[in-house]
């Protein structure tokens, strides 16, 4: 995973066994610590695919909250 800063993080992806919802797994607790995410901040996801169409990597881009 990488922030918009081009910092990485190794992270895994977990999926459900019928592959229908995916979770973030080891490695988001420290992005999360590292981007200062709290509650009411939005992450926005992209993932960044070959020409095969397999994800190689995941941009995250961290929104604040706007008082």
């Amino acid at each position: 995973m990488r922030d918009e800063n081009d910092r990485s993080w190794p992270i895994s992806i977990i999926s459900t066994a019928n592959n229908q919802r995916h979770f973030l797994g080891s490695g988001w607790k420290n992005f999360k610590a590292s981007n200062k995410v709290e509650d009411g901040c939005r992450c926005d996801f992209q993932f960044v695919v070959d020409k095969a169409n397999v994800a190689k990597e995941l941009l995250v881009r961290v929104v604040r909250r706007i008082e």
